[in-house]
């Protein structure tokens, strides 16, 4: 009688095998004593359960207190952060990792801790535990995927930002950041598709025109990057600086006339934010159109307002003055110049252009037999 269970119980090796989580054993033990028929099931199934429950607030007790002495260290932490003692943070950390080391407060702090000592091993190590911990939180692989990839772990952090995009597909600012880690991996293509489709997903999100106009004028693709600055001038009209990248794009293109208009639309709205480079394009744009009458006004207004005085800007404002047909205005935007730059054959050169009959003798240096005579 008493044999048979006694093998019965040598036949469950697993059930025992579950004592080292300190909660079942004791549940093996009792269920096989009432195989036995040593204990009444019925009679002392109260004091089964109280062995039972007291069998595990052990390990229920010692894990919140090995919580709870986590976050005291993680506090501690915190504290000889902001004090700037990095190092015994570091140590308070080792402490809270060693209490728990799931604790995910402990893997933030540490990242941060770690960067500012300039341990980039621990600083990449701890940003990959804080991924592990929140594998389901798209804003937790979204940041720490950008930080791996501002450190050069690209492979990593593609596949970070990657997840991210996964678990909120229609998030634009998710996208935006995977195209933007694609473009610094060199994966052009892949990121010019991940912002077109989040456009498509996201058609009412005003950030993803920009985002693709600045894509595309990047890659020197400067019709779509046109055509996206022009969407998102839409919903923003009087922004600034959108207006001169789209005035750019479109001398770039060659489409001279389009970008004399947007130039002028910006320096009509706020004329000091626009570069000087930015004007030099204007000017050539008014010229290359002929509106000489702008293109003077325009490099006029460099040559008066910039910071040196150049000898092209010269040189460009003696030539509108010339084709505007406004020779004593040429020959004094030249006498000018040539102050400053005797010898430029490019100045030099326009000497005659500028000159008339009526003018030429009076207007030209004397020689010096006239200077003898004098």
């Amino acid at each position: 009688m008493i044999g048979r269970p006694y093998n019965n119980i040598r036949r469950r090796p697993s059930a025992l095998s579950v004592a080292c989580s300190g909660q079942v054993i004791l549940v093996t033990i009792a269920s096989c004593l009432c195989g036995c028929g040593l204990l009444d099931r019925n009679h002392h199934k109260e004091e089964v359960t109280q062995i039972v429950t007291r069998g595990q607030q052990p390990l229920s007790v010692s894990t919140e207190r090995s919580t709870e002495d986590a976050q005291k260290h993680v506090q501690r932490a915190n504290e000889l952060y902001s004090q700037g003692r990095l190092r015994d943070a570091q140590v308070a950390l080792g402490s809270a990792y060693e209490a728990a080391p799931t604790l995910t407060a402990t893997f933030e702090l540490a990242a941060r801790v770690a960067l500012d000592l300039g341990d980039m091993p621990a600083y990449r190590a701890a940003l990959q535990q804080t991924l592990d911990a929140y594998p389901e939180s798209a804003a937790v692989q979204n940041t720490i995927g950008k930080r791996l990839v501002e450190n050069g772990r690209w492979e990593e952090g593609v596949k970070a930002l990657n997840r991210a995009h996964e678990l909120v597909p229609r998030n634009a600012k998710f996208a935006r950041d995977l195209a933007a880690a694609c473009l610094d991996t060199s994966a052009t293509e892949l990121a010019g598709q991940m912002l077109t489709q989040a456009m498509r997903r996201n058609p009412q999100d005003t950030t993803m025109p920009i985002a693709l106009a600045r894509f595309h004028e990047s890659s020197e693709n400067w019709q779509e990057a046109a055509r996206y600055y022009g969407v998102a001038l839409k919903t923003d009209t009087d922004n600034p600086s959108w207006r001169r990248q789209l005035a750019r794009c479109h001398y770039n293109l060659g489409d001279y006339a389009s970008a004399c208009d947007a130039y002028s639309a910006c320096i009509d709205s706020d004329t000091s934010s626009v570069s000087l480079t930015e004007y030099a394009e204007f000017g050539d744009a008014c010229l290359r159109t002929g509106d000489v009458e702008r293109a003077q006004i325009v490099y006029d207004g460099i040559s008066r307002y910039g910071p040196v005085r150049s000898r092209e800007v010269e040189l460009l404002r003696t030539i509108c003055a010339v084709r505007r047909k406004d020779l004593p205005q040429a020959r004094s935007i030249l006498r000018d110049a040539l102050a400053l730059w005797p010898n430029d054959e490019d100045l030099l050169g326009l000497v005659d252009v500028t000159a008339d009959d009526d003018t030429a003798e009076k207007d030209s240096p004397p020689t010096s037999a006239a200077a003898q005579k004098k």
